[in-house]
């Protein structure tokens, strides 16, 4: 893991320092994005998912996810569900002005959810089955962004160790 990240760094330095485009002059604006997400895990949790991000002078942040959306359903059987939550943050390196790569860190949940609806109470927001967990796989997220741009547009593509994601931005 050590050596992957110093590797990693290393060669973030040299694309920085051999850089055609000041930092300075690629950084000056701010952006707003959707994003689509594929998470997975090694204990075959996968699920898709949505979020957004925003950079501002360079700083680069997003956040996906997809959540439990049955949890108030009126059925009475048992299914499965699958939820998902991830963030990042890096800092945008220009290569050119119309390519940047984004190292980022982050954090990954990812977990298998039963909602039972033979189980359920009212409260005062209606209906409230019984759900539980039954797998659950969370971790240090870490990988590279890689971005476009066309004019005032952004296009993203991301791999890190439990995501493949993309998106479209506009920059401000």
């Amino acid at each position: 893991m050590k050596k992957i990240l110093i590797i990693l760094f290393l060669s973030l330095f040299t694309i920085h320092a051999f850089s055609q485009i000041s930092e300075k002059s690629a950084n000056k604006r701010w952006e707003l994005g959707i994003l689509g997400t594929y998470m997975h895990f090694k204990n075959d949790i996968t699920r898709g998912g949505v979020g957004f991000n925003f950079m501002y002078h360079g700083i680069y942040v997003d956040y996906m996810g997809w959540t439990s959306s049955h949890g108030s359903d009126v059925k009475v059987e048992k299914w499965k569900e699958e939820t998902c939550k991830t963030f990042h943050a890096g800092y945008q390196i220009p290569i050119n002005r119309n390519f940047r790569i984004i190292p980022v860190i982050g954090y990954a949940v990812a977990d298998i959810t039963y909602t039972d609806g033979h189980n359920w109470s009212v409260t005062s927001s209606g209906i409230s089955n019984s759900q539980y967990a039954a797998a659950e796989d969370k971790g240090f997220d870490f990988g590279a962004v890689f971005c476009v741009n066309i004019k005032k547009v952004d296009l993203f593509a991301a791999c890190t160790a439990h995501n493949f994601y993309g998106g479209i931005g506009l920059e401000f």
